[in-house]
C-alpha cells in the first residue's frame, strides 16, 4: 500500500513543482500520503504577476483558441495536469474529469489532486455554492465533502466535488490557487472534454479561475473572444483589444439569472440578396436573449423560430424544406455552396447600439461524415418559449467583449488579420 502511495504521489510531482496550504474552513485530504523533502511549498498567488504572459501590448493576455463546427477550445492545467476544455460563458465552473472518475471519457491524464488539495466542507458555504454533499475515503476515514451536479444542454449530466489547486492556462500565466470542480461521475450524452465556465460568478461566490487571474495581476473583470470561419481565435483577457476601440458597439448586459450573459434584441431583420421578400422580428419574439459559446447551435423562442422557418422556405431549393426531414427541420445533407447563395443575411440590433451582421455561412454550418462534406442548418427552436441562446455559429466572425466591470457585451466584427 506504501508503496502505491509513493508512485501516486511521485506522479503527481512529476505534473508539479509547487504546491500551497489550504485555507482553514475546508478538508485537507492527505490521498497521497506524507510530504516529500524536495516539494517546493510556494504562496503561487504572490508571483504571479511576474509571469510574461504572451501579449500584443502591455494589458492584453491573449490565450490560443481552437475549435471545430461543435465547440471551442483552449488549455490549461489543474493541479499540474494540461487539459483540453471547452470554452463556455453559458456556464461558471471549471469542471474536468478526475482520478476520481470510473466512467468519463476523456482522454488520460486526469486531474489528480495534490498532496495538499482542500476540499469545501459540507457546511454553510457549501449549502450556498453546492447542492449535494459526497463521502470521500482519505487515510484516516471518510470525509463528508460539497459536491454539485450540474446537466448541460446537450443532455450530458455531471457529478463533481469542489477542490482548490493549482490552475493556469498552459504556457500563458503562472499557477494560482483556486477553486474548481473534479468530475467523479457523468451521465446521460457522453462527455469529451472538460468545460471552462466563463459566465458570471454570483456575489459572494468564490471566485472562479479566470477572476482569479484577472484579480491577481489587477485587471479589470473584462475579457472577450474572437474566432473565424475555422474557429480558430483568440481569448482576451484583462482588456478590450486596442484594434476594435474605434468599432465596437455596446449594450446593456440584462441580468434574469446569477450568471448568464443576456442582452435585448430591439430589431431583427432578413433580406435576401436581390429579393423583395424581408423578415423583420421584435424583442418579444426572441424573449431573454443568451450568449452562449459553449452551445453548438443557436436556440430560438419558438416564436422567433416558426417565422424565421416559414421565411427561409422562400429561399429553398425542391426538397430542401417542407417535411420532419428536410434541412430546415435540422437533417444535415452535401448540398452544393450554389444552393445558399440568395439565402437572406440575418441584421440584429440591440439596446444601446450594438449591431451584428450574420451571413447565410454563418448559420449553416459544416460538418464532415465519412469523408463527405455536410450542410447543416445551424438554428433549432428552443425547448421551451421565452428564451432564445445565441451559440458559436453566430458568433463567427465577431469580436465579442464580456465587460463584467461595467456591465455591458460589445460586439465588432472581426479583422482578418487579429485572428491568431
Amino acid at each position: 500500500m506504501k508503496l502505491l502511495l509513493c508512485l501516486i504521489l511521485l506522479l503527481v510531482i512529476s505534473f508539479r513543482n509547487e504546491c500551497v496550504y489550504g485555507k482553514t474552513n475546508s478538508i485537507k485530504l492527505p490521498i497521497y500520503g506524507e510530504k516529500i523533502n524536495n516539494y517546493k511549498y510556494n504562496n503561487l498567488n504572490e508571483k504571479t504577476d511576474k509571469k510574461q504572459i504572451n501579449k500584443k501590448n502591455g494589458r492584453n493576455k491573449f490565450i490560443k483558441l481552437d475549435g471545430d463546427v461543435s465547440q471551442l477550445y483552449t488549455n490549461v492545467c489543474v493541479g499540474g495536469v494540461n487539459q483540453k476544455v471547452i470554452v463556455d460563458t453559458g456556464s461558471v465552473l471549471l469542471v474536468v474529469p478526475s482520478v476520481y472518475c470510473n466512467n468519463c471519457e476523456q482522454k488520460n491524464p486526469y486531474y489528480a489532486p495534490s498532496p495538499f488539495v482542500d476540499f469545501i466542507e459540507c457546511n454553510e458555504e457549501c449549502s450556498f455554492l453546492g447542492n449535494t454533499c459526497v463521502d470521500i475515503p482519505n487515510e484516516s476515514g471518510i470525509s463528508n465533502v460539497c459536491g454539485f451536479r450540474e446537466q448541460y444542454l446537450q443532455g450530458t449530466e455531471i457529478f463533481t466535488l469542489f477542490v482548490t489547486d493549482t490552475f493556469s492556462f498552459t504556457n500563458k500565466t503562472d499557477e494560482l490557487y483556486t477553486t474548481f470542480n473534479a468530475i467523479i461521475n457523468v451521465e446521460g450524452k457522453e462527455m469529451k472534454y472538460g468545460v471552462l465556465g466563463l459566465g458570471k460568478m454570483c456575489k459572494g461566490c468564490r471566485r472562479s479561475p479566470t477572476e482569479t487571474i484577472l484579480d491577481s495581476l489587477n485587471l479589470p473583470r473584462i475579457f472577450s473572444i474572437s474566432f473565424d470561419q475555422d474557429y480558430k481565435g483568440s481569448l482576451i483577457l484583462g482588456d478590450i483589444d486596442p484594434i476594435y476601440l474605434s468599432d465596437i458597439k455596446y449594450t446593456p448586459m440584462i441580468s434574469y439569472d446569477d450568471y448568464h450573459y443576456a442582452v435585448q434584441i430591439s430589431r431583427f431583420t432578413m433580406k435576401g440578396n436581390n429579393s423583395p421578400y424581408n423578415l423583420e422580428l421584435k424583442s418579444k419574439d426572441f424573449g431573454q436573449v443568451t450568449i452562449d459559446s459553449g452551445s453548438t447551435v443557436t436556440y430560438l423562442n419558438p416564436l422567433a423560430f416558426k417565422k424565421i422557418r416559414e421565411y427561409l422556405q422562400k429561399f429553398c431549393k425542391p426538397g430542401m424544406c417542407g417535411d420532419e426531414n428536410s434541412f430546415i427541420e435540422g437533417t444535415c445533407y452535401n448540398y452544393p455552396d450554389e444552393y445558399f447563395n440568395t439565402f437572406p443575411t440575418i441584421h440584429i440590433e440591440m439596446n444601446g447600439g450594438a449591431v451584428i451582421d450574420i451571413e447565410a455561412k454563418n448559420y449553416i454550418t459544416h460538418t464532415n461524415h465519412n469523408g463527405v462534406n455536410l450542410r447543416c442548418f445551424g438554428i433549432k427552436q428552443a425547448s421551451s418559449y421565452g428564451k432564445s441562446i445565441v451559440g458559436i455559429p453566430w458568433l463567427r466572425d465577431q469580436y465579442v467583449a464580456f465587460d463584467n466591470q461595467n456591465d455591458r457585451i460589445g460586439f465588432a466584427k472581426v479583422k482578418i488579420d487579429d485572428i491568431k
